[in-house]
């Protein structure tokens, strides 16, 4: 392998170097570890509604099911407060991880988890002291407004539980704690079936024990989710605090609007569909609707489950800004969400005869079923890439393609299809597409003015095209890690570093890479590997090394491995006369060591 690494080619994505290559192995392994998981949150989140369709349809009537579906507007506004809170929080705080201030990560945890209990309780006084003219206006059949009324009145009194588990809902994936989330979510859908079975069947409660069976699920995951949030394992503290600055309050707002927008224009699009469909063709088109709207919650395990699942490491790899690893990322993201799509498509084929009788209605629902399969594919599309906008900070671009695609798009094709007197629920597909073609045409008129961004994902590429940045990834193996000390030695070396640092850097990188890897190996950590950064970007020079295996801060010296004087710390004594700052911290899963270099460090060699 060359020893020198030319600037002018370092930033080549793919680009094999002595058999090292940034490719998506390391990325590919964290992210399949999260994607289960975020699938699996997104089901249990939407099954609960679509159990109560179920069990209320087969055992009470259409007319309480479509009460359910008229009461849905309140539970997605319970949603707007909680993800805004829980995500206006989290996404900057995985943008401080990503630059290792963990006091401000810490400083937005606190504020979420206190203004979500802070909301909740005005939430639920307000609506209950207005819950008459709420289901007045939620409901215009006098014949349903008792369902509604029900259901309306027990979902406000769990206000809490609904909108704190957003909280650990995302902060448990920042923290690597992928299976906790889904214990949590999996244990919150089954109580939810079993007490719906209960209070719906064999108490006979109608529509409020369904309710109240959300609810306790719901109260009691929260619970489980919010022991594992403070466990001894956990960076996050309790204290009755909040971020004070505007610029702070600002962050927030910017970061959450984009997911709570979403549930507000899901909830808008919900109350327009419903009041278009019974003008159209009555409750029975309503009722077919909302079959398919509770189909359609297990197809926001692909759309929006995927996109979650990368939520947290794109986060992390904006504050670095890490181009590379997210466009890796994204490919991995869509990869796999088409793969699903095709499975949610078969099943949806396979079931359509059976799903009619699930909900209690007549007749075949097999076409609406699949316009809304087919929507799979475009509808991830575009939740992945409002997703990146909205971790990487473009929150216009992210609330426009909401906004298009719920709203606008929604209500245009639903419009033409009944004027036209085409399919109805065509519009599912057509919404899409039509969105993803305003998104193409905006994109390619900003790139005309913004050539030095890339096309399509905004990103500067000032950076890697200037040789300021490597990334890269290699198995924890003695040659890779001699290569890869190598390949950073050479970037520094093309970036200014003089002859005598370059070489104590490459013999300090190789060694704390080695301790890593023989620490990991002694503790039974298996299947390691390092994904590298360097960096010289504004004056400032750094390294970033990120690995998976078991928690480890090199840094951090440990009488159990020999303590300072010990010879496998030579490499860490060595690098530690050459930097400014090391910053260690684990997110989503794995470790991250930040190491600031020097500027002028010759007086120190």
């Amino acid at each position: 392998m060359e020893r020198s690494c030319m600037a002018n080619k370092v930033n080549q994505e793919n680009q094999t170097d002595g058999g090292l290559t940034q490719n998506a192995a390391f990325i590919r392994d964290t992210y399949r570890k999260a994607v289960i998981t975020g699938m699996l949150s997104i089901l249990s989140v939407n099954i609960n509604v679509f159990v109560d369709g179920i069990l209320v349809g087969r055992r009470i009537g259409p007319e309480a099911l479509a009460a359910i579906n008229l009461s849905l507007p309140v539970y997605l506004a319970l949603c707007v407060i909680g993800s805004f809170l829980a995500a206006g929080t989290e996404i900057p705080a995985a943008r401080a991880i990503g630059i290792g201030d963990a006091e401000t990560r810490d400083s937005f945890f606190r504020t979420g988890l206190n203004v979500s209990v802070l909301a909740s309780a005005f939430v639920t006084a307000l609506a209950l002291l207005f819950r008459q003219p709420l289901v007045s206006f939620l409901c215009a059949d006098e014949a349903a407004r008792g369902y509604v009324m029900q259901y309306v009145v027990i979902t406000v009194i769990g206000a809490l539980p609904k909108i704190l588990i957003y909280i650990p809902f995302w902060y448990l994936r920042l923290d690597g704690k992928n299976t906790d989330v889904t214990v949590m979510m999996g244990g919150m859908t089954v109580t939810n079936i079993v007490l719906d079975i209960l209070f719906v069947y064999e108490l006979d409660m109608s529509v409020f024990g369904a309710g109240l069976a959300s609810v306790i699920a719901t109260a009691l995951a929260c619970l489980y989710g919010m022991i594992r949030l403070f466990s001894k394992d956990s960076p996050y503290s309790w204290r009755a605090e909040t971020v004070r600055t505007r610029d702070k309050w600002l962050a927030i707002a910017a970061a959450g609007f984009p997911s709570a927008f979403s549930n507000l224009c899901s909830t808008v699009r919900l109350l327009i569909v419903n009041s278009m469909l019974l003008a159209s063709g009555g409750a029975g088109l309503v009722a077919v609707f909302t079959a398919v709207n509770g189909i359609w919650g297990f197809g926001e395990c692909v759309t929006l489950g995927v996109p979650v699942a990368g939520g947290a490491m794109l986060g992390v790899f904006s504050g670095e800004r890490d181009n590379g690893s997210c466009r890796l990322l994204l490919r991995e993201e869509w990869k796999i969400g088409c793969v699903s799509g095709c499975v949610f498509l078969g099943l949806c084929a396979a079931l359509s005869p059976l799903i009619p009788r699930m909900y209690g209605l007549s007749g075949s629902i097999f076409v609406p079923l699949m316009w809304m399969a087919l929507s799979v594919f475009p509808a991830l599309f575009l939740q992945i890439l409002t997703t990146f906008y909205n971790m990487s900070g473009r929150n216009g671009w992210a609330n426009a393609l909401i906004f298009f695609r719920v709203i606008v798009m929604t209500c245009v094709t639903l419009w033409l299809a009944i004027a036209a007197k085409f399919s109805t629920f065509s519009f599912l597909l057509f919404s899409e597409l039509g969105t993803v073609l305003v998104w193409w045409g905006a994109a390619v008129l900003r790139h005309r003015r913004h050539a030095q961004d890339s096309r399509y994902l905004m990103t500067d590429l000032a950076n890697e095209k200037s040789g300021k940045v490597l990334n890269f990834s290699v198995d924890a193996n003695v040659d890779e890690i001699v290569s890869a000390s190598e390949r950073i030695s050479g970037f520094c070396s093309a970036n200014g570093m003089d002859r005598k640092e370059t070489m104590r850097l490459e013999m300090s990188m190789e060694e704390v890479m080695t301790l890593i890897r023989e620490v990991n190996a002694s503790q039974g950590g298996q299947n390691l590997r390092f994904d590298l950064r360097a960096y010289s970007v504004n004056g400032v020079r750094g390294i970033r090394i990120r690995y998976s295996g078991i928690p480890f801060n090199p840094f951090c010296f440990s009488p159990g491995v020999g303590g300072d004087s010990d010879d496998m710390y030579m490499g860490v004594r060595m690098i530690k006369k050459m930097v400014e700052m090391v910053n260690y911290q684990s997110a989503f899963g794995v470790n991250t060591l930040q190491i600031i270099l020097k500027e002028d460090h010759k007086n120190e060699a």
